[in-house]
């Protein structure tokens, strides 16, 4: 999408974030941005407000009536020609550690998504704060952290070099990752365990990272033995804010990198507002601003050359100011969102993927590998059978009244019928699956079911301890940091979740979703969705529809079917029509 012309900007604002096609900025030149022009995206932020839903041409191509998995293969082929796989790894400027880390332990991972190519880019080159938008499974958080001990290990080379400038945990806590909850954080701690296992000792690991909670132990050995890398969550670190914890000034006083994951829970952008009836977890309004003035307040301005040169890290972030440089992950990010981060970023703002907002290779359709379908639910009169419908697809219209419908969530009148008639359906999905897999030569490993917020996933647990499907015995399980496995090799196991527990996380043992569509939140769905088809992988996400239970003042007065369908038409999908094989469906 291009930008506005620049007349409609005003001087304040467009000196914010620097047009890419300029080179000066307030009569000064930037000869350092034609260096970061083929990686970082830096463009002026369009001041429009309520802006409809774009669909360009080959979006419609999948809402069109006569519509055949021809024009599939047609979305794939063009999507293949815009967005081919990123370089090698060892194509990218990463130090030599992390190239035989990723090579020995991450084998799998033989080529950058073009994402990854653009963060590390302009972590390791530019030093520019930015804000990234991309899809759900595209790599950025993976990216993020191998460009952070990239730096780490760049900052041994240079103390190898001058062993003057002292050892860099003297200098304390230079990187900090914020994520929204405890399954990121271990997510985190995993992939970097597992990337640097043979590379260095187990002793050195807390050097390189830990994770900040709010136990005495935890804030202890962070004030007294920082790591080059800290990660926690919003709530932790919301908390240390409101209590003005000690460490706060610590950490804060050093800080050089600031990686917010999941950024859009925290940018109080126009978008906020709707997502507030989403079942995700927000941060304090105020959350973002807050930390940001402490880091004016505490951060050193005038930076002694050693110290900085001690870490290494001056010669990848060569912006040194009164914040550090951030950078804004999330699939959701807008550019309100820019427009809001401009306010306290005041000489560069690089975006990444803003632009391809409405793009269809730039979003959940840029995963053809993942197929989504939409399930009705009911229970038949008298008895105990459930029949399971799919629900016809139709293309719907722009209408202001189903907009504000699609973003207020609603709830159910008996959770306990809900639950009984959902349980029923899970297993019976399930069998055909794997008779599918059977004849497709294709291993079903775990599910993940997805509940809506009013419902507890332990008491779901509790009541139902599994499902027995065929010969197999799938266990139910908690999404908890204690149950996480990360390992390719889980079998036989359905978690459990809220949405709000699974923002970011990548399970690759996980093929298939049973959703129990509860909200109209395309932001919160494009996050439901998203745990599948991460780097290439397949996978199908049932949502399944109880009508019969809903409360919902508004939705009874709307059809329920072109509500749904709107939703996913906002975020590029359109379910596909399941095939019940099974007589009793």
């Amino acid at each position: 999408m291009k930008c506005c012309p620049a007349s409609i900007l005003d001087r304040f604002n467009a000196i914010k974030v620097i047009n890419v096609m300029g080179l000066r900025l307030n009569g000064r030149s930037v000869p350092w941005l034609l260096q970061t022009r083929k990686f970082i995206n830096i463009t002026s932020p369009r001041y429009t407000a309520g802006r409809p839903v774009i669909l360009n041409e080959n979006q419609l191509i999948r809402y069109l009536p006569n519509y055949t998995n021809k024009g599939d293969e047609e979305v794939t082929r063009r999507k293949k020609l815009h967005e081919p796989n990123g370089p090698k790894f060892h194509e990218l400027p990463l130090n030599q550690n992390i190239l035989d880390g990723l090579s020995t332990n991450f084998a799998e991972y033989k080529n950058s998504t073009p994402l990854q190519q653009r963060i590390i880019n302009a972590l390791m080159k530019s030093g520019v704060s930015f804000i990234v938008r991309g899809w759900n499974g595209s790599g950025k958080s993976f990216g993020a952290m191998l460009s952070t001990l990239s730096m780490y290990f760049e900052a041994l080379k240079f103390l190898k070099h001058n062993p003057v400038a002292g050892k860099p945990v003297q200098s304390g806590c230079q990187v900090l990752f914020i994520v929204p909850n405890d399954n990121l954080a271990a997510q985190y701690q995993f992939w970097i365990e597992r990337l640097l296992h043979g590379i260095t000792e187990k002793e050195e690991l807390q050097h390189i990272y830990k994770i900040l909670t709010l136990t005495p132990a935890s804030l202890d050995s962070f004030q007294n033995r920082p790591p080059y890398i800290g990660i926690t969550t919003f709530p932790n670190l919301q908390h240390c804010i409101k209590k003005n914890q000690p460490i706060l000034k610590q950490f804060t006083s050093q800080l050089q990198l600031l990686i917010v994951d999941e950024s859009d829970l925290v940018i109080p952008d126009h978008g906020r507002s709707r997502r507030l009836s989403s079942p995700e977890i927000l941060a304090d309004k105020i959350f973002l601003s807050s930390f940001i003035q402490l880091c004016k307040k505490n951060l050193r301005i005038n930076m002694d050359d050693e110290n900085v040169g001690g870490m290494g890290i001056h010669s990848q972030l060569h912006g040194k100011g009164s914040i550090p440089t951030m950078v804004f992950m999330s699939a959701s990010n807008s550019k309100n969102g820019v427009n809001y981060l401009s306010r306290y970023i005041t000489d560069q703002l690089g975006i990444i993927g803003i632009d391809r907002k409405h793009q269809w290779y730039w979003n959940l359709t840029s995963t053809p590998s993942v197929f989504h379908y939409l399930i009705k639910a009911q229970a038949e009169p008298k008895t105990t059978k459930v029949t399971l419908t799919n629900l016809p697809y139709e293309f719907v219209r722009f209408n202001n009244s189903m907009h504000s419908i699609g973003d207020n969530n609603f709830s159910y009148n008996n959770s306990e019928a809900v639950l009984q008639i959902f349980a029923q359906s899970v297993p019976r999905i399930l069998n055909i699956e794997a008779k599918k897999s059977k004849l497709e030569n294709n291993i079903l490993k775990c599910v993940m079911i997805v509940l809506p917020k009013e419902f507890n996933p332990h008491s779901f647990c509790n009541q139902y301890k599994g499902f027995a499907v065929g010969n197999r015995f799938w266990q139910c399980r908690t999404l908890s940091t204690e149950s996480l496995n990360f390992s390719t090799n889980l079998n036989n196991v359905v978690f459990v979740a809220n949405p709000s527990e699974i923002r970011g996380l990548h399970l690759p043992s996980i093929t298939h979703i049973f959703h129990l569509w509860s909200t109209f939140s395309g932001v919160a769905y494009q996050h439901i969705a998203g745990r599948l088809g991460a780097m290439g992988q397949t996978g199908k996400i049932f949502n399944f529809i109880i009508p019969d239970y809903y409360k919902s003042n508004d939705f009874k007065k709307t059809d329920f079917r072109r509500c749904i369908l709107f939703m996913l038409q906002r975020v590029g999908i359109r379910p596909k029509s399941y095939e019940f094989d099974d007589e009793h469906f």
